[in-house]
């Protein structure tokens, strides 16, 4: 689904989305196991099957993200050439 919104990604967008990927995994384990204190597989499974629901729209929102900073960049980037050979 990812390549069929997106296209390719570039490697400071696959960098991003491994990092926010990993964040999340490690807060959301200190939070089972911290927090919640789960010794219950089947409870265990219902978690992670959530947090796993939950993890996809929040790697899109940064790949989104990512993909608005660039074009915004390269808009202003453009329009700033274009003042410059047009007086």
């Amino acid at each position: 689904m990812q390549v069929f919104i997106f296209g390719e990604l570039r490697l400071i967008e696959f960098q991003r989305i491994q990092e926010k990927f990993w964040n999340y995994v490690f807060y959301k384990f200190c939070f089972l196991f911290g927090v919640l204190g789960l010794e219950n597989l089947n409870e265990l499974i219902l978690w992670i099957s959530w947090f796993y629901i939950l993890v996809l729209p929040v790697l899109f929102c940064q790949l989104t993200k990512d993909r608005f900073e660039l074009v915004s960049y390269e808009f202003h980037w453009v329009k700033k050439k274009l003042q410059w050979l047009i007086p």
